[in-house]
């Protein structure tokens, strides 16, 4: 493991980008608050710089950089941002309950993935059992080269054995000292901003979900009352 992309205020994103190489597929690790989503932006910016096409995966349901929550988005970077492309619904914000799904969303859409620069931004869960086949799955579904883990400069590094297990080129960051992880009501207020975003150009209709194969995890039928505040995805077939 190496520090040969950390200044003193944190991770260098151009320096990240220069030093990518062949490594065209990057994960981006840690835990919550140090700045993950942030510094995929910037990386994405630097490479942008270098006239080198790059695509994000936000794969945290619960607070996505950009898409839907709820969902595995695709983006491609522009001069505004993420600007989300395909997305695959998981229906849940809890990436270490439904893991399983999240990874094989994962490795659908990277089927579909343009070729370029792909910034995984994985979720926060860092710790345990999840915390482990989450890592693992996400780096075999997404066909990683490279593990960016950014954690801060007085903690250890978040499944130290597993990153080592993996075989892959693993490089540690300093997190900037201003990463801070959002509080409830900050990340609930960020995801309705990004439903109120996808659904501005919906339109109202109404589904007879009797009438439908109804898989996962779906309320009884006959009490409409557990519906409310559901996700639900349509599935052409």
């Amino acid at each position: 493991m190496d520090a040969a992309w950390t200044t003193a205020s944190g991770a260098d994103p151009k320096a990240i980008a220069t030093g990518l190489g062949g490594d065209r597929h990057l994960l981006v690790f840690g835990p919550p608050g140090v700045g993950k989503s942030t510094l995929a932006a910037k990386v994405a910016a630097a490479l942008a710089e270098q006239n080198q096409a790059c695509v994000g995966l936000a794969s945290d349901p619960g607070s996505p950089a950009f898409g839907v929550p709820g969902a595995v988005c695709m983006g491609r970077w522009s001069a505004s941002g993420w600007d989300c492309f395909d997305l695959e619904p998981l229906c849940s914000l809890d990436a270490g309950r439904f893991r399983l799904p999240l990874v094989g969303a994962v490795r659908r859409l990277l089927q579909r993935a343009p070729p370029g620069v792909l910034l995984v931004d994985g979720p926060g869960v860092v710790r345990g059992v999840a915390g482990a086949e989450l890592l693992e799955g996400l780096v075999e579904a997404a066909a990683i080269d490279a593990v960016l883990v950014l954690a801060r400069t007085d903690q250890p590094l978040p499944l130290a054995a597993e990153l080592r297990g993996l075989g892959l080129p693993i490089h540690r960051v300093a997190a900037a000292a201003e990463a801070r992880a959002p509080g409830k009501r900050a990340r609930a207020r960020a995801r309705t901003a990004l439903w109120e975003e996808y659904l501005c150009p919906a339109k109202l209709r109404s589904i007879d979900l009797r009438a439908i194969r109804c898989t996962g995890t779906p309320p009884p039928l006959d009490v409409p009352s557990a519906w409310v505040g559901r996700q639900v995805a349509l599935l052409n077939g």
